[in-house]
């Protein structure tokens, strides 16, 4: 016959067990946390960089246009791009420092467009409903401080 351990032989190892796995279990949770918000600053750059390079291409294509046609199509691509990013800004999607750099860089973009009668006409000519560009909005009137603080060109 098997003899069972004794209920204090139990307690005394789950007690062992407990101090022994309590520091393990913090220590996990630590590198967890540490691994989580690696992985929120990375998906933070590549999505900067994919935002990053699509504002290249829509800058360069209105700068390349040849026709008025042209310039509104391309003109038209970059403002969308601008409502995603301020939208994907407003969802907290963004960590860190990649987070300070699209909001220096959007309120640079909205400066421009401030400061060019043109684009702030291009703009305009794009609303179709109360609702277009509302994430432009948003981040135009909750940023409209720092957007106005300085003349393009100044340091901030």
């Amino acid at each position: 016959m098997i003899e069972l351990p004794s209920s204090d032989a139990i307690q005394y190892w789950s007690g062992v067990a407990t101090i022994f796995g309590l520091p393990i279990a913090i220590l996990a949770f630590f590198y967890a946390a540490r691994q989580l918000s690696l992985a929120q600053k990375a998906g933070s750059g590549a999505s900067l960089i994919a935002l990053s390079e699509a504002f290249r291409q829509n800058w360069s294509a209105f700068v390349a246009a040849t026709s008025d046609a042209q310039k509104r199509h391309a003109f038209a691509d970059l403002a969308n791009a601008l409502e995603i990013a301020c939208a994907v800004f407003r969802d907290g999607v963004f960590f860190g420092h990649s987070k300070n750099l699209l909001k220096h860089y959007l309120v640079h973009q909205f400066r421009v467009i401030q400061d060019s009668e043109l684009a702030g006409q291009r703009l305009v000519s794009l609303l179709q409903t109360k609702e277009t560009f509302n994430e432009i909005r948003w981040f135009v009137e909750t940023h409209r401080a720092l957007i106005n603080s300085t003349a393009l060109g100044e340091k901030v």
